[in-house]
């Protein structure tokens, strides 16, 4: 394959007026072979999720690519208030 795909994944912590917080993850995979996918996960489910991803590679490892195969582009992390339309 010539064309590589890129995944890429974004963390928000949202807040609340009330004060709380949960987190939501995207991952957006852009793939020659089977197309685009994004999906979004809740926080709480992101254990259980890495659980079963690792359980899997392991079982499979000719079916995943190799630590050697992955390469991490760019990070990019950024705090700042909400839009509250209140003080806007």
């Amino acid at each position: 394959m010539s064309e590589q795909a890129r995944t890429t994944g974004t963390a928000m912590v949202v807040e609340l007026p009330s004060g709380g917080t949960f987190l939501l993850v995207d991952i957006a995979i852009d793939c020659p072979v089977c197309g685009q996918h994004t999906v979004r996960f809740a926080g709480h489910h992101l254990r259980a999720i890495r659980n079963f991803l690792t359980d899997q590679i392991d079982q499979h490892p000719e079916l995943t690519l190799r630590e050697g195969d992955v390469h991490t582009l760019e990070r990019l992390e950024f705090t700042g208030p909400g839009n509250d339309p209140r003080s806007s």
